[in-house]
């Protein structure tokens, strides 16, 4: 199937936007699901989406004011970039 520029351009806004609202959307599972309120707000996926059996939302999530490398995910503890 063949896209033109404009509909790949449509096609990337509507992946941008789902992304974004997707973000919004953990964080508040996160803030429902884990009775520890003290990460209110701080809770950040990384650039790079990854499994965690550990997390209630299945990700990895990072403490971005805390760990802003993103070195350790408050769960499972691995580092955003796996090497």
């Amino acid at each position: 199937m063949y896209m033109g520029k404009y509909e790949m351009k449509s096609v990337l806004r509507s992946m941008m936007s789902i992304q974004r609202h997707a973000g919004y959307t953990i964080s508040q599972v996160l803030e429902d699901a884990v009775p520890d309120q003290s990460y209110y707000g701080v809770w950040k996926l990384g650039p790079t989406v990854w499994d965690c059996n550990k997390s209630p939302v299945l990700l990895c999530v990072y403490d971005s004011i805390e760990d802003p490398a993103m070195d350790q995910c408050i769960f499972c503890g691995d580092p955003e970039e796996r090497k």
